[in-house]
């Protein structure tokens, strides 16, 4: 559903094209680092516009801004000056934005009674269908429930079945309840009139309104039934256009005179909405409808039925509002619900589950980072057998197809060439086909950043792709791969005893420290916007009093989990308590300073300010936190062939950023 605001407020004024651009935040270059001890090589609710001298200096030059400026003033002044207008003028208005603007320049009414008797007058006069259906949703927009009801009532009645299907509609979304009943009751069948299309502008609406036909009365009737709904324009630039010059700072919902609808239960809000939904099908409107129930579910707490409507949001016409709604469906599934319940999300239509790709993966995902690659991998097995087609069964397949990670020859003892954790096979699995390609992002794909194609973009958005979260067909095989990997040398490190355990587990942390896509989202970049989109929607929707402790657990096992630098730091720490005399000791400790040296500009986690090991800001602690840890090196190993290269970088970060270190 496209408001346009405040791209429509400035083409409204005339001041001309802009453009935008959206820059990601990307790896900042790195310092010269020490050795590498693991292998140790070679050292946005919507915003009315803001008045025009806010937005005008960035428009270019002072003369355009100043001849904007001249051109919206001169408009204003042209509407101011219009005269009073009549109910027969009234009756003549088809056009929406007209139509409104004559309501407005009606001379003063005395009284609610009054305003009722016009809109009767005029119904009586009125010159084709659609501006009856303008006077039929005026009453219901412009005048309290108690007044209109009478005269709606009856016609919904009316012989006329378009005039009784409008007053049921206005009636029933305004909020009075037998209406409601039943509208959910009409919603069985949905309506005949061609309501998917794409209207992206208010002057396409317009248009269609201008029509005053019956072949666009049920077209014009699903967007009436929206703005009863919200008590507010469908496009913000039809009140815009409609207001008189001096209300031109006032609410819009002002602008137009609307009275505030019935009051709505959660329940009683969604039923309406899912009536909309089946009785319009394809609308372009369809995906805001889907949000505000998700919305519900969500604000109430109840996860599950948020990440339905979130799921479904994201595969509805006209696709505007896709990318919020994947973005918070990827938060609840990764933060919220438990692995069960995102299984339970991929099951619950079978087949046609929209998003079931995304589902299936993030839950075999979460099982490798929480319960145990061993845990995922016999699952994964199955659900390959299960489902040999699947995108998850074929990068199973193609687990040995793709290079051993990194890290296998780290510790004091590499594995031998001939292990099997090295072994290589061609795959004979092909890949399933995708099928309609909706992504402009470049390669290789990443977090999903929504987009159409230039061209037939409205075949796109009006038959949306049931799956479009994308998985990275070129991490997702070498993720697969590192959780075998890692699983076997948990196997043998818990059957191992003395070095051989402490070797082991430094090539699980090597394996970690080489690869940070190992239990990462294969969906997701490395950075913090990604990151921002895992915000717990405990945040989201503003709970207080105990539910930040909330956030914080649910961030923490994310992090701890699935962050492959702060898992390999842990392995570190344990071979450090647990190994204390180990020959590999020295390069435990360097290979911890070299975490945290990641860990200074790793964007994930080093900007987040519910991270956990973060005390003050990420940056300044990592840098902290880097020296500490080569200056222990120094202090417990000064013999160390890894000393020099700790001592080095200790004086380059002292050197290079004092601020860290200062009292």
């Amino acid at each position: 559903m496209h408001r346009f605001r405040a791209l429509a407020w400035l083409m409204a004024a005339g001041l001309g094209a802009f453009a935008v651009t959206l820059m990601l935040p990307g790896d900042d270059p790195q310092p010269p680092p020490a050795a590498d001890a693991v292998e140790v090589p070679a050292a946005s609710p919507p915003q009315a516009p803001e008045p025009l001298a806010a937005s005008a200096p960035q428009l270019g030059s002072p003369s355009q801004a100043e001849a904007a400026l001249r051109r919206v003033r001169e408009r204003l002044r042209r509407i101011a000056s219009q005269p009073r207008t009549t109910v027969a003028q009234l009756a003549r208005s088809p056009g929406w934005i007209e139509f409104l603007a004559t309501w407005l320049r009606l001379p003063q009414a005395e009284d609610d009674a009054q305003r009722l008797a016009r809109i009767q007058a005029a119904f009586e006069q009125a010159s084709g269908p659609v501006v009856r259906q303008n006077l039929i949703f005026l009453a219901a927009l412009a005048l309290p429930l108690e007044v209109a009801l009478p005269w709606l009532q009856k016609l919904t009645r009316s012989a006329d079945p378009d005039d009784a299907e409008d007053a049921l509609v206005a009636l029933a979304f305004t909020g009075e309840a037998a209406a409601r009943a039943a509208f959910e009751r009409l919603s069985r069948t949905p309506s005949p009139a061609k309501v998917r299309r794409i209207v992206d502008w208010y002057e396409q609406h317009n248009r269609e309104s201008r029509s005053n036909d019956d072949t666009t009365r049920g077209l014009l009737r699903s967007y009436r039934a929206v703005e009863a709904y919200r008590r507010e324009p469908y496009f913000k630039m039809v009140a815009y256009s409609a207001a008189r010059g001096e209300q031109e700072n006032r609410d819009w919902r002002l602008w137009v005179g609307w009275t505030e609808r019935a009051e709505l239960s959660r329940h009683e809000s969604i039923d309406l909405v899912e009536a909309w939904l089946a009785r319009y099908p394809g609308h372009p409107g369809s995906d805001d409808m889907a949000l505000g129930i998700a919305w519900w579910y969500a604000k109430d707490g109840e996860l599950l039925d948020a990440a339905r409507w979130y799921s479904r949001t994201a595969v509805l016409p006209d696709q505007d509002v896709a990318w919020s709604a994947i973005r918070t469906l990827a938060g609840l599934c990764e933060i919220d619900l438990t692995p069960e319940d995102v299984l339970l999300l991929s099951e619950d239509e079978g087949i046609s589950t929209p998003n079931r790709r995304f589902f299936q993966y993030v839950w075999l995902r979460r099982l490798a980072a929480e319960r145990g690659f061993d845990v995922a991998l016999r699952e994964l097995r199955d659900f390959a057998r299960r489902e040999p087609d699947s995108e998850m069964a074929a990068a199973w397949h193609a687990r040995f197809a793709v290079d051993p990670p990194k890290g296998l020859d780290s510790g004091l003892v590499p594995l031998p060439a001939d292990d099997p954790l090295r072994r290589r096979v061609a795959s004979r699995v092909p890949w399933p086909e995708r099928g309609r390609k909706l992504w402009v992002s470049p390669a290789p794909p990443a977090w999903t950043r929504f987009g159409f194609h230039t061209g037939g973009s409205e075949q796109y958005r009006l038959h949306p792709w049931p799956e479009p979260v994308r998985l990275d067909r070129g991490r997702l095989p070498n993720q697969v791969r590192a959780w075998e990997t890692l699983a076997e040398l948990e196997r043998r490190a818990a059957k191992a005893r003395g070095d051989a355990r402490a070797d082991l587990l430094y090539k699980q942390a090597a394996v970690l420290y080489h690869d940070r896509d190992a239990v990462y989202p294969v969906y997701g970049r490395h950075t913090y916007d990604f990151s921002h989109t895992l915000t717990s929607v405990h945040t989201r929707y503003g709970f207080d009093g105990e539910q930040p402790a909330v956030v914080r657990k649910a961030r923490q096992r994310f992090e701890t989990t699935s962050l492959s630098y702060v898992r390999a730091m842990a392995l570190f720490e344990q071979i450090e308590r647990e190994h204390p005399h180990w020959a590999g000791l020295d390069k435990v400790i360097f290979s911890e300073g070299l975490l945290w040296r990641r860990l200074i500009d790793y964007r994930p986690s080093s900007h987040h300010v519910y991270w956990w090991r973060w005390a003050e800001t990420g940056e300044m602690n990592s840098i902290r936190k880097t020296v500490a840890t080569f200056e222990r090196l120094i202090a417990r190993f000064p013999d160390s062939p890894l000393a020099d290269d700790a001592a080095a970088a200790v004086a380059w970060w002292r050197r290079a950023r004092p601020n860290a270190f200062a009292k």
